[in-house]
């Protein structure tokens, strides 16, 4: 591979998936849904080295800590799922965090990494970080670095006075 080649970015998601939260509302109203997400999410707690349960996942959905992320191939095949969470750090320091990326399709959820950072804009992230697998290096090119965190660059806030 030469260095161009493993600088390009990414091409565009494609056109027949859909990527967007998984309620447990959903969860529970749709039990092939259900029966999707959670091998998924226990293949990726299995290798999280001891970091994640499927029981931590599951009491830290019902908290509202965490959110599951589900990327869906036109008509009804579950690609892949992440889980994200914000966390404070310090009264200056909030991250968003997206582990657990469990599936056969797991690269469509990378593919939706510049999504995730979007959200963390909006929600006055100061990083983005993604914990998983070696090989997602190749995929997270860019500012990312060995632990795949990227600093995020804040927008000003808006001022409400009036300009001259």
């Amino acid at each position: 591979m030469s260095v161009t080649e493993a600088t390009r970015p990414a091409p565009p998601p494609r056109a027949d998936t859909i990527f967007g939260p998984i309620t447990l509302e959903e969860m529970r109203a749709n039990e092939a849904l259900m029966l999707g997400v959670l091998p998924f999410l226990k293949r990726a707690c299995d290798y999280s080295c001891g970091r994640f349960t499927l029981d931590q996942v599951t009491r830290g959905l019902i908290a509202g800590v965490f959110k599951v992320w589900g990327v869906l191939r036109a008509p009804a095949d579950l690609q892949a799922v992440a889980v994200t969470a914000m966390n404070d750090l310090s009264p200056t320091e909030k991250i968003m965090e997206i582990f657990l990326i469990g599936g056969h399709g797991y690269s469509a959820m990378l593919k939706r990494v510049e999504t995730f950072e979007q959200m963390a804009v909006q929600a006055h992230c100061t990083a983005i970080r993604l914990h998983g697998h070696k090989a997602w290096g190749r995929t997270l090119l860019g500012e990312w670095d060995a632990v795949y965190q990227k600093p995020l660059r804040m927008k000003a806030p808006e001022s409400d006075a009036p300009t001259r």
